[in-house]
């Protein structure tokens, strides 16, 4: 199997920078689906198979995936709230209409793009758990904020089998998982 030589740690980073750049500013759509996936998927591909045999001093890699790592949870955290926001638009669209039926199917697909992201992102952040190579997710300078931020996305994601209090467009999958009980109103 030969390893693409295309993918390189700093290029990788240099788009990072570019979003990062943005610091607070940065929102979800400012960030391209399939460009942010491109670029996970060579980070995984250059830590699976080049992060140990890369001419790259050790602690200049573990930063820069570190880097990548905080920018990657970022954005999923800029997507899930975009998420919602666009999920409560959805509801409020009047599909009765030509324009309105337009409208919801243009706010479904972005929807579809930004959880198809949003997995993806969680998808590495298990894969580097799996290796052993938390570190470069929990670390010192952000570990507590991805670490809240993974569990309340494995909270809301697990949420959806119960009974829904307020959002009444979803079906309700309690069955699923053998669950009868309703949210707690917030």
């Amino acid at each position: 199997m030969a390893i693409p030589h295309l993918v390189s740690l700093p290029t990788i980073v240099e788009y990072v920078d570019a979003l990062d750049d943005l610091g607070e500013n940065l929102q979800a759509t400012q960030v391209y689906v399939d460009e942010f996936m491109s670029m996970v998927k060579d980070l995984r591909c250059w830590i699976k198979y080049s992060l140990d045999s890369s001419p790259i001093p050790e602690l200049i890699k573990m930063k820069a995936v570190r880097r990548c790592m905080n920018l990657i949870l970022r954005v999923t955290q800029l997507c899930w709230h975009d998420y919602e926001r666009l999920e409560v638009e959805r509801n409020e669209c009047e599909a009765q209409t030509q324009e309105g039926k337009k409208e919801y199917h243009k706010l479904s697909e972005r929807m579809g793009d930004l959880l198809v992201l949003i997995k993806y992102n969680l998808a590495l952040v298990d894969w580097l758990c799996n290796r052993g190579q938390e570190s470069y997710v929990f670390n010192e300078e952000f570990g507590e904020r991805n670490l809240q931020l993974v569990l309340h996305l494995t909270n809301n994601a697990l949420s959806v089998f119960r009974r829904p209090t307020m959002l009444k467009s979803r079906l309700p999958m309690e069955e699923l998982a053998f669950n009868k009980t309703q949210n707690a109103e917030a």
